[in-house]
């Protein structure tokens, strides 16, 4: 009999969604300050203070890299679902119903 799943698939799954939540959560963050710089006064405050600027950057980084981190790990956990699913179709089929 084939065994329902490899050992490491849950644990890859499982922190595959430790990743989306955590890029969610760098997302959320930072979002809201990248979004305030955006803003006609925003703009002004990094052209006057040169620690506002930086901040500014710094959030819009961190809202690109949290967007890539919450992309690639669905990604991974997509792939470790599909994997699951044809991992337990092929130990049914190997082992059918009597």
């Amino acid at each position: 009999m084939l065994k329902a799943y490899p050992k490491w698939l849950p644990v890859v799954l499982v922190s595959a969604i430790v990743g989306v939540v955590i890029g969610l959560v760098m997302h959320a963050k930072n979002a809201a300050q990248a979004q305030s710089c955006s803003t006609t006064f925003g703009d002004l405050h990094q052209r006057l203070s040169p620690t506002f600027r930086a901040t500014c950057t710094t959030a819009k980084s961190m809202t690109g890299i949290s967007t890539g981190i919450m992309a690639a790990c669905g990604v991974v956990a997509a792939i470790m679902i599909v994997m699951a699913v044809v991992y337990t179709m092929q130990a049914n089929q190997s082992n059918p119903a009597t």
